[in-house]
């Protein structure tokens, strides 16, 4: 399964998800009444914010990893370009600056 639909069924898995949560929330709100249905939530809300806390650091976590990696990718396309021209005797390479481009003479 590619990257898209993996996400795709995901996205589905956790909107289903959430569907039945309100569902079972309402008719708990009916059984329990309205003093139980702020109470919960109240907590529903708190776990909500919680959750979006921590998806937020996951999110800065696979960021700066995924820019330290990016970084390291560069210098080794840097040392291989620069290698590259010293094997073959050339006098002169011309980058652009972040290895995405390069002329060698």
């Amino acid at each position: 399964m590619n990257r898209k639909a993996k996400k795709w069924a995901s996205n589905w898995k956790l909107k289903s998800f959430d569907f039945d949560l309100k569902q079972r929330f309402s008719k708990n709100a009916q059984t329990y009444g309205p003093q139980w249905a702020q109470q919960k939530g109240a907590e529903l809300q708190q776990k909500e914010q919680e959750l979006s806390y921590a998806q937020q650091a996951i999110l800065r976590q696979l960021q700066d990893e995924s820019g330290k990696e990016m970084d390291s990718l560069v210098k080794d396309v840097k040392k291989f370009i620069k290698d590259y021209g010293k094997e073959k005797g050339y006098n002169y390479i011309y980058g652009t600056g972040d290895a995405k481009n390069c002329f060698i003479r």
